[in-house]
């Protein structure tokens, strides 16, 4: 679709794919603009530098009743020279996406010599990491590094995700 300069338009996007996707589909819709230069305006000897923009939108065919589930991937040890970091993966199993801009981590089990040990009481993790907003679509996974938190035994650890907003 081509707008002219001064020109406004209404564009529609239509789905001619599959009736009923069993899950989300995501995708960008690129639009950009390209740098209008009236020659006349042109003045020998000096550089006119013409930028256009570029403008990025998420469109999303989501079939009725389909909603987003952040299930806890992963809680692996990451050893980097001098500290240890715990390494959190969050995973959309669901068939939707989800913006998520803040969780916990509720640690209750660790596992030793193959054996999964119960902690006393479990141990909620809140981060500011957790609090930057990502978007996880369907099968996405995200990794939030944070340091190792004091108290918990440095082997693997088991949990459940929490509050996600």
């Amino acid at each position: 679709v081509l707008i002219n300069p001064g020109e406004d338009a209404y564009v529609t996007l239509v789905w001619k794919g599959e009736k009923a996707p069993s899950s989300e589909k995501a995708y960008r819709v690129v639009s950009s603009e390209v740098p209008f230069q009236d020659g006349s305006k042109f003045q020998s000897g000096k550089i006119q530098l013409v930028v256009g923009r570029r403008f990025l939108h998420a469109a999303y065919v989501c079939p009725p009743k389909v909603k987003a589930h952040i299930a806890l991937n992963a809680l692996t040890v990451s050893a980097n020279g001098t500290s240890t970091d715990l390494v959190v993966t969050l995973e959309n199993v669901g068939k939707a996406h989800q913006i998520v801009s803040d969780f916990g981590v509720s640690i209750t089990n660790y596992v030793e010599d193959g054996r999964v040990i119960p902690l006393d009481k479990p141990v909620l993790l809140k981060d500011p990491a957790f609090r930057k907003r990502v978007n996880l679509l369907v099968g996405g996974r995200r990794q939030y590094v944070i340091p190792w938190p004091a108290g918990l035994p440095k082997k693997e650890l088991r949990g459940v995700v929490t509050d996600v907003r």
